[in-house]
């Protein structure tokens, strides 16, 4: 049976994308469609997000897009499949892995002219795209019973490296290492692609069962903006995804409740650096059911812009860091402070850090601070309306917080946030951890 609900995107004092109306679908396996039908763009993009939990798979299930982007039965090598996107006038079908707070996402994307561009139309682009990925997820090229030996091993091998390379990105390493250490134990600890040492270990037969169990189990959703009308689309999806299993959407809360911390916990360890990185691990509010707007403006306010506090503070005040800022991951429950500093620096940062924290929840905020936050994230936030691309990301970020809200009423929302909201915020803001990359031998 398939279900549909209708969200209106209207337009709020002159500002935002022109009227649109995103449609939901519910699929006759339990998966979900999101269709935002507009005219403003000339290609037409589908992304398709099979979610799982991180577990002690997760490298095999990192590996399997790339191994499944090889090739089709009918597309049998890369060759085949680049002819085919160049026939589809050089569409484009991209893989990727990432996560949603503790679940793991295998991503598929792809992108298309719309037929109402090409020269006499209707050629069916969209129709032929859906085909395509259909084929790249339920009918790979297959050696027997096994994906082929030489492709397994190179996309193994590629898979390994890449994640091997992060670790020359300190700043990166740095913040990885900070999660693992403060989330030991919880499946957030768990990078999206596994560790090297998992990948290596990942076999032929386990690659087959992950396939497998995401084709049976995986929870499934599928984001396109287009021009197309979303009752065809809604066809289009049903024949793409007619593989899957009975899917179910995961719950909107892809986390566990926060562990409210004890003590702060303090981590020194040494690299080849020149620039130390410090990371500063918190527990904050999880967001069920909706986006914490007020959440997300503290976080601009402290770190998550330009003019924050940490960047006037700690690096233009103080003069004790090359970069200062903020992030949030609403889903978990965790909120982050990155800074490139000198080692011996690092207790007057801390300090600085917990003194702006500290004046934030005593509401120490002017009326023309917020305003600023607030516009950021409006400008933010309409800046998604502007490709295709980028209003599929803002739909599944929005999604996975519980709830599709629409541009205008993202808008409006975030303009309701007051200095109250903020401070209430801050307070349920908890310092975890304190992790220090210093140069070896220091």
């Amino acid at each position: 049976m398939t279900t549909e609900v209708v969200s209106r995107d209207r337009d709020g004092a002159g500002r935002g994308p022109p009227r649109e109306e995103l449609r939901t679908f519910g699929l006759s396996n339990g998966a979900r469609l999101f269709v935002y039908p507009t005219e403003r763009f000339k290609t037409s993009v589908v992304n398709i997000l099979l979610r799982r939990p991180l577990d002690t798979d997760t490298a095999a299930a990192a590996l399997l897009p790339f191994v499944l982007r090889r090739g089709t039965r009918r597309l049998p090598d890369m060759a085949a499949i680049a002819r085919r996107l160049e026939h589809l006038f050089g569409a484009s079908l991209e893989v990727d892995v990432t996560r949603l707070g503790e679940t793991q996402v295998l991503m598929l994307r792809a992108e298309v002219v719309e037929d109402r561009y090409l020269f006499m139309g209707g050629r069916g682009l969209l129709a032929q795209v859906f085909a395509l990925l259909r084929d790249v997820l339920f009918d790979p090229a297959l050696e027997g019973e096994c994906f082929a030996e030489r492709v397994f091993v190179q996309e193994r091998l590629n898979l390994r490296r890449f994640v091997e390379g992060l670790s020359n990105d300190k700043t990166r390493y740095a913040f990885d290492r900070c999660v693992r250490l403060m989330c030991e134990g919880e499946p957030y600890a768990r990078i999206e692609y596994g560790d090297p040492e998992e990948i290596e270990a990942v076999g032929p037969s386990d690659l087959l069962r992950i396939w497998r169990e995401v084709r049976d189990r995986a929870s499934a959703e599928v984001y396109v903006v287009t021009s197309t009308d979303p009752p065809e689309v809604l066809d289009m999806a049903e024949e793409c995804l007619h593989g899957l299993g009975s899917a179910r959407p995961d719950p909107p809360d892809a986390g566990e409740a926060a562990r409210r911390p004890r003590r702060i916990r303090r981590v020194r360890e040494t690299a080849e650096v020149t620039q130390a990185r410090m990371v500063m691990g918190y527990r904050s509010p999880r967001c069920v059911g909706r986006p914490s707007y007020p959440l997300a403006v503290w976080n601009t306010v402290f770190g998550g812009a330009p003019y924050s506090r940490l960047f006037r503070e700690v690096r233009e005040r103080a003069s004790l860091a090359y970069y200062c800022s903020s992030s949030v991951d609403h889903l978990k429950g965790v909120a982050f402070v990155q800074a490139g500093i000198e080692a011996g620096a690092a207790p007057r940062v801390e300090r600085i850090v917990g003194r702006q924290l500290a004046d934030l929840r005593a509401g120490r905020i002017a009326e023309e601070e917020l305003e600023n936050a607030k516009e950021h994230l409006r400008g933010e936030v309409l800046g998604c309306a502007d490709s295709p691309s980028r209003i599929a990301g803002f739909l599944i970020e929005q999604q996975a917080l519980g709830g599709v809200w629409s541009f205008a009423e993202a808008v409006a929302e975030i303009g309701r946030v007051t200095i109250a909201e903020v401070v209430d915020a801050s307070r349920e803001i908890r310092p975890d951890m304190v992790y220090l990359l210093a140069e070896g031998g220091r």
